[in-house]
């Protein structure tokens, strides 16, 4: 099965790619994103020029970029005490394409490996306007480290969409990324310094039919692939299979009710952890009220049950708002939220209930400069009880981060970014709490 979702992703990655309807908002200008070294959520901050504008917004195909930057961290292994500093530097060449030529990049698909499914937001459609779009993107991130040259590692990134709009009506959308990359240190139940890496594919695919100026049809299918490349963590590989269907109806001219069914299912590698089906519903509301805010909130009711016996199912609500404001040309709030129930991180812990709240606010400062803070907060309650440390209870853990950023695009070809993140996780069971603070400093060039 792994091999089968390698050559799915590595075959949809060579192809150009772009999610719900197709009057979402449009991609927002490319921005420069802080070297993530280690960080539990890198920052992004900064707008910056893109290669299109460098090469012509006619001749927009081909967008090749070199980043090099410096990260100081004061809790390189985030440990609750003796904290440990950390000076790294981060090297990041990367490329991206597309056919017809495009100005800014699409937005950047988010993934995250606790979630079923492997995205924890729904995915919005990023039309084109063309019959045809194509999109593709790699990056690779080397990490150079002062103290601890043993932990040093490199990423990569590979990510594609395609895009068709046909005559009557019918769209088609598919979405793929990979990524190797490595867990934050201090996840789940470990303390130690040993890296955990993992390889993973995602696979997203939408059909939209308008059947009348009112009514629209909308179809889903999702395969999600998690592959760790330590023994230590192979009881959290798994494949996600997810299908779906929607139909939303315009009540106003910019505001549609919609009504959402989706299925995952959830099949471990090895038997450790528990394999689940998931049916979710959702009731919802989406709108692109003036041009200037667009949104979408949905709420349900899901059905978790699991495959082996003696497992009791699970009922909950979740629910999730998106929400975009356009104050000004030049400034800009992302609000985002969800409760829903993601995979565990912990052996024998059967999963976990999430809530996420998050906001980001850009403004434009001059022509060239541009500020960008943001803020989220997390809640992780485990559902089954953990032993750690001589204390059995069930664990929660309550997460937020904060941080700025300033872009300084000196010139057309040429970004600097600047920005300060500080991270707390507080945890019933104290050996997991930890608390860090992040200076960065980040060049990007485009060729």
């Amino acid at each position: 099965m792994k091999s089968l979702s390698a050559l799915v992703g590595l075959m949809l990655l060579v192809c150009p790619l772009t999610g719900w309807a197709a009057d979402a908002a449009p991609a927002t200008p490319e921005t420069m994103e802080a070297p993530s070294g280690y960080l539990p959520s890198p920052p992004i901050a900064g707008q910056v020029q893109t290669a299109g504008e460098i090469f012509g917004a006619e001749s927009g195909y081909l967008h090749p970029y070199l980043a090099v930057g410096e990260v100081y961290t004061d809790n390189f292994f985030n440990t609750p005490g003796n904290k440990e500093e950390e000076f790294t530097t981060v090297v990041t060449p990367g490329l991206w394409l597309a056919f017809p030529g495009m100005k800014t990049r699409p937005e950047k698909l988010a993934t995250l490996n606790t979630a079923a499914g492997g995205m924890p937001l729904t995915r919005f459609r990023q039309n084109s306007g063309h019959r045809l779009q194509g999109y593709a993107g790699y990056s690779a991130d080397f990490y150079k480290n002062k103290n601890f040259t043993d932990q040093e590692n490199t990423t990569q990134r590979g990510e594609g969409m395609i895009d068709v709009n046909l005559r009557g009506g019918l769209g088609l959308n598919l979405a793929a990324v990979y990524e190797n990359t490595q867990d934050p240190y201090s996840t789940g139940a470990s303390n130690s310094r040993l890296v955990d890496k993992y390889t993973s594919y995602l696979f997203d695919g939408i059909a939209s039919y308008e059947v009348g100026p009112r009514l629209t049809l909308r179809a889903n299918l999702g395969y999600y692939s998690l592959d760790y490349d330590a023994d230590r963590n192979a009881f959290r590989d798994r494949d996600d299979f997810k299908a779906g269907a929607a139909v939303s109806y315009r009540v106003l001219p910019k505001t549609r009710v919609f009504v959402q069914y989706e299925y995952v299912d959830v099949d471990y590698d090895q038997g450790i952890q528990d394999d689940s089906v998931e049916n979710r519903y959702f009731l919802g509301l989406h709108w692109d009220v003036t041009g200037k805010t667009q949104g979408m909130i949905k709420g349900g009711y899901e059905q978790k049950d699991f495959k082996q016996s003696g497992i009791s199912d699970e009922d909950n609500f979740i629910a999730e708002v998106q929400l975009t404001h356009q104050f000004t040309p030049k400034s800009k709030l992302s609000l985002s939220g969800t409760r829903q129930t993601n995979e565990s991180d912990i052996a024998g812990i059967s999963n976990r209930l999430t809530y996420l709240g998050a906001a980001v606010y850009t403004q434009q400062l001059t022509a060239k400069t541009s500020l960008k803070i943001d803020f989220s907060y997390n809640r992780d309650e485990y559902q089954d009880l953990l032993t750690f440390g001589g204390k059995t209870d069930f664990r929660d853990d309550d997460y937020f981060r904060i941080g700025a950023g300033i872009g300084w695009s000196a010139l057309r070809w040429m970004n600097l970014s600047l920005g300060y993140n500080y991270g707390n996780r507080d945890s019933n069971f104290d050996r997991f709490d930890y608390e860090n603070s992040t200076f960065y400093a980040n060049l990007m060039v485009m060729m």
